[in-house]
């Protein structure tokens, strides 16, 4: 999905870029770790300037998500 995403700051697009060009001298594992973690950080990115996740319990399955996807994020960075 990061490869097909269009991504629209450039920001983002270099940091992938970087991680993408440095595929060759990184373990698999790293490469993956770095790649999805900065594309997360991305889609949260995007996500906060579009929409928000409404304050109600209906809507806790959703900031249960995106705390997931946080440690996630967290955890694929530390193989920077």
């Amino acid at each position: 999905m990061a490869e097909i995403t269009p991504i629209r700051d450039k920001t983002y697009f270099d940091a992938l870029n970087e991680i993408y060009n440095q595929q060759r001298v990184l373990s698999h594992l790293k490469f993956v770790g770095n790649e999805v973690a900065r594309f997360i950080k991305y889609l949260f990115a995007e996500d906060q300037l579009f929409c928000r996740v409404p304050e109600h319990p209906s809507y806790a399955g959703q900031k249960e998500l995106i705390n997931k996807l946080d440690a996630l994020a967290r955890q694929g960075e530390s193989s920077f």
